[in-house]
């Protein structure tokens, strides 16, 4: 499926599940990219080297300091995009957005 072909189905998903269009949105939003960016980063770090017990293990606390932020922001932007409806449907659009969200790297519209 193409990015148009995702954003087209994502709109009609939509209207069927209450976005808030507030602040505290965007602010989920930016948060989850910025969050997704900081993982991908030390997830691409990780190497057998940190499975060396002699190895310093800050990078490996720091990965799973960042997988457990990842999951939080995720899980904040999950609900207030679907609040509360945990309908097959909601989260199927909730799943569209966030791969959109997270292939742009943008919260900012295009139009």
């Amino acid at each position: 499926m193409t990015d148009d072909e995702i954003i087209a189905t994502m709109f009609d998903e939509v209207k069927a599940v209450n976005v808030p269009a507030d602040v505290e949105f965007a602010a989920a939003c930016e948060a989850m990219v910025e969050t997704e960016r900081r993982f991908q980063r030390l997830d691409r770090m990780a190497n057998p080297k940190w499975a060396d017990p002699k190895a310093d293990p800050a990078p490996m606390c720091e990965y799973f300091d960042a997988l457990e932020s990842r999951y939080l922001t995720d899980k904040r932007l999950w609900e207030l995009f679907t609040a509360g409806d945990r309908s097959v449907r909601s989260n199927r659009a909730y799943n569209e957005f966030r791969l959109v969200l997270l292939r742009s790297g943008s919260t900012k519209a295009d139009a």
